[in-house]
């Protein structure tokens, strides 16, 4: 049967499944962009691995996710008024309070001190939250595959600089900047199926891919 390997071919591919095995604190990203669930004290919230906040590695993950992904850009000069922002949010309900208390304002304020991040304030235009599906060869992520499959995914951010795009990822692993490059080089088959996605999408050719991790500070171009 030529097409026997196609029958094992699952539906659709998720473009952080790319990634592989490799241990990250960041799982299931896309899952995690989903606008937050209005919780419910019934609702007994699954414990992986939590914190001394009660929040696990996880969960914190998405909370900054989230509000990055809401945040008023405009509204970040300082650790102070990004405190401001995440409360607005609170506020909105976009964010829970464990959430809002989850994550810390100094962190997205040094990312907007950062030259990416002053990059993304002077962009010709910002680009969050993109989901994007598109059809890929099969054969290209699975052996002996035959046709396409559908590739999904959400980039975090996107920016367009004269006529060049910027793709980027936000990660909240808990890397050193002895071992931050390693650990981006193991998200290059996300970022590049972001790339591509975004000039198939806009016809655009993106110049950069990078990884921005909160835990350094620092972003890094793969």
């Amino acid at each position: 049967y030529q097409r026997a390997a196609d029958t094992l071919l699952p539906s659709k591919l998720t473009a952080t499944e790319l990634k592989g095995s490799y241990a990250s604190a960041e799982v299931n990203e896309e899952a995690q962009k989903l606008p937050p669930r209005v919780y419910s004290p019934s609702l007994r919230r699954p414990s992986f691995t939590p914190d001394i906040e009660g929040l696990s590695s996880t969960e914190r993950g998405t909370a900054l996710h989230l509000v990055m992904q809401y945040i008023d850009y405009s509204r970040c000069g300082s650790a102070q008024a990004v405190a401001e922002e995440i409360e607005r949010l609170k506020n909105m309900r976009l964010i829970t309070g464990a959430q809002a208390a989850a994550v810390n304002p100094d962190k997205i304020a040094a990312f907007f001190a950062s030259p990416l991040g002053r990059r993304v304030l002077n962009a010709d235009k910002v680009i969050r939250e993109f989901k994007f599906s598109l059809l890929v060869p099969a054969a290209r992520y699975y052996k002996g595959g035959s046709g396409d499959i559908l590739l999904q995914g959400v980039i975090d951010c996107c920016i367009e600089e004269g006529g060049q795009l910027t793709v980027m990822d936000y990660k909240t692993d808990r890397v050193t900047q002895e071992n931050q490059l390693y650990r981006a080089k193991t998200y290059m088959p996300q970022l590049e199926a972001y790339a591509e996605a975004m000039t198939r999408i806009t016809g655009l050719p993106v110049c950069e891919r990078l990884i921005y991790f909160f835990a350094t500070g620092e972003a890094v171009l793969i």
